[in-house]
This record gives C-alpha cells, structure tokens and sequence, in this order.
C-alpha cells in the first residue's frame, strides 16, 4: 500500500492520526486494566455502556482517519477500522476476566464497544464522502 499525500496545510498528517490512534488505545489499555478501588461515581444507569460506546466510537474514528492516508477504498477503511476494534475490545474484556480481579469482562460492555465501533465508522464515512463532494465540487 502506497501513502496518499494530499495537501498537508488542509488536515493534520499521517503521523497525527497515527499517534492519536496508537495513544487512544494505549489509554484505553490502562483504563480497562487498572485496578479499580472501590465503586466507581455513577450519574445514571448504563453509564458505563455509555462510556464503552464512546471510547470506542472514538477509537474506530481514529483508526479510520488513520487508515485514509492509505491508497484502499471506503469499504475496506470501513472494515479494518471495526475489525480492530471490536477484536482490541474483545481482548481487553477477555484480558479483564483473566488477569484482573476489580473487573469482569461482560458480553454487554463487548455489544457496547462494538455499537460504538460500528458508529464511528459511519460517522467517518459519511465525513468523508461529505469532504470528497466537497473536494470534487471545489476542483
């Protein structure tokens, strides 16, 4: 696969997404391993399936970011970004269960990573094909 360079004044640079990617999921290694001492704050039932859903909303959006500087289609961006994310979270509960005893893994906090997953993906590609329209209508 060869790196598309487009106008590097327009939007940050490989290396931004990439480091933004890698140190995402590196946050979220540490926040699903670290011991948890005693019950957490909760504002609202489901909170933590919320915020499931959102950090790997985010993850899915930054490793599809990433992944657009590479010369592959929408669909196949689309594909390796859920790919990732669903099996990093899947790890990360199964790492729970095993390694862990202040946390569980649970089927529902996987669904939730996975809805979230599946969401930034979408919201990536409807920006993208919006900003390729735009790029197209400007050329």
């Amino acid at each position: 696969m060869r790196v598309e360079h487009k106008d590097r004044s327009a939007r940050p640079s490989f290396t931004t997404w990439l480091l933004a990617a890698v140190s995402w999921s590196l946050a979220l290694i540490v926040l699903s391993l670290i011991p948890v001492q005693g019950h957490a704050l909760r504002l609202f039932a489901g909170q933590d399936k919320l915020v499931h859903f959102l950090s790997y909303l985010l993850l899915a959006w930054l490793v599809s970011r990433f992944l657009s500087y590479f010369s592959i289609s929408s669909i196949k961006t689309f594909i390796y970004s859920m790919v990732y994310a669903v099996l990093f979270g899947a790890l990360l509960e199964l790492l729970q269960s095993s390694f862990t005893q202040s946390r569980s893994g649970e089927l529902l906090d996987l669904i939730a990573n996975a809805t979230g997953a599946l969401c930034g993906c979408v919201i990536f590609c409807l920006m993208h094909r919006s900003s390729s329209k735009h790029d197209n209508a400007n050329s």
